[in-house]
Parts: structure tokens; sequence; C-alpha cells
């Protein structure tokens, strides 16, 4: 994790993601490849309940 901003119910938290590809992709990317991405999770909660969870790359 990078960083985490609390905005009243709201919370974005910045995140660094490494994963394995499983199986070969259309694009050319083969199984065993290991790909990192960056990217922003949102959560969102009310009444004391998580209710929405958005995340981009």
């Amino acid at each position: 994790m990078k960083q985490i901003t609390f905005h009243d119910d709201r919370a974005e938290i910045e995140i660094d993601y490494e994963g394995t590809l499983a199986t070969d992709f259309p694009n050319g990317m083969k199984a065993g490849e290991i790909i990192t991405l960056e990217g922003k999770s949102f959560f969102q909660m009310k009444d004391k309940k998580l209710i929405l969870i958005e995340d981009y790359s």
C-alpha cells in the first residue's frame, strides 16, 4: 500500500499490484509472466457497513 486517505465516509487507497498470469492472453502475454500495476481502491461505509468498493488501475 502506498497511501491511504480518508474523506468523511470514504477511504481512498493507492496500491501497487503484482501478479502472475495463470493463462495465456490474446494480446501475447503468456502464462507465468509477472505483471505489475498501480491502482486506487475506494471504499465507502454507511451505518457501519461497507456499501461500495471501486477499483481502478
